[in-house]
C-alpha cells in the first residue's frame, strides 16, 4: 500500500498493483463510496474492504 488516508469515520488506502481505492472503513452518513462515483471515480476502480469478500460481489464495486 502506497498510502492511507484516515479521517473522522473513513479509512482509505490505494494499491497501485491493482490500481483500486480500498475503503477500510466507512461510518459516514452518505457513504464514501457514494461519493467517490459522484466525484466520477468508477464502481469498478472501489472496493468495500470493510465488506466480507463473499458479500463484494454483490455490490457493484470492485471485489479485490
Amino acid at each position: 500500500v502506497v498510502g492511507a488516508l484516515v479521517a473522522d469515520g473513513w479509512t482509505v488506502t490505494d494499491d497501485p498493483l491493482q490500481d483500486k481505492i480500498w475503503i477500510q472503513r466507512d461510518g459516514t452518513i452518505r457513504p464514501l463510496a457514494e461519493e467517490l462515483v459522484a466525484a466520477g471515480v468508477p464502481k469498478e476502480d472501489t472496493v468495500l474492504g470493510h465488506k466480507p469478500p463473499g458479500i463484494r460481489p454483490h455490490t457493484g464495486y470492485a471485489v479485490g
